[in-house]
C-alpha cells in the first residue's frame, strides 16, 4: 500500500478520490501534511468567516477581519477546500466621478470551512 502521497493542487474532487483510495485514518490530515499547517493569517480569516457567515468580497473581509494581503490568505483556505471563490457585480465610481459596473471576487465558506475546529 502507498504510505505517502504528492498532490500540487487539492480540490474537493481530489479528496473524494483520496477518501475512496485510502482507508479514513490516513486522509484525517491529508490536507495539513500536503499544504502543510494553517498560518496565524488563515486562522483569523477563517474564524471571521465562521462568525460572519456571509458573501464577503476580498477588500470588505480584509478591513473587516484586519486581515492585510487577503488574497493570498484566502487562496490557501480555497485550495483547503474551506472557502469557495465566486463573483458579485458591484457599481464602482473611478477617481474621474464615472460609475459604472464592476465584477469583484467573493468568498464564503463551504461545509468543510464551517465544521473546521480552528486549533
Amino acid at each position: 500500500m502507498i504510505k505517502e502521497v504528492i498532490v500540487f493542487s487539492r480540490t474537493i474532487a481530489d479528496t473524494y478520490h483520496l477518501e475512496k483510495l485510502f482507508p479514513q485514518e490516513e486522509t484525517e490530515h491529508m490536507s495539513e501534511k500536503v499544504l502543510g499547517p494553517l498560518t496565524d493569517n488563515c486562522k483569523v480569516a477563517l474564524g471571521f468567516l465562521q462568525s460572519n457567515d456571509q458573501e464577503w468580497v476580498g477588500s470588505d473581509l480584509a478591513a473587516a477581519s484586519g486581515v492585510k494581503g487577503i488574497h493570498p490568505v484566502m487562496n490557501s483556505l480555497v485550495k483547503r477546500g474551506l472557502v469557495v471563490k465566486g463573483t458579485a457585480t458591484r457599481d464602482f465610481t473611478s477617481k474621474a466621478g464615472v460609475t459604472m459596473p464592476k465584477d469583484y471576487v467573493t468568498y464564503s465558506l463551504t461545509d468543510a470551512g464551517r465544521d473546521y475546529i480552528i486549533e
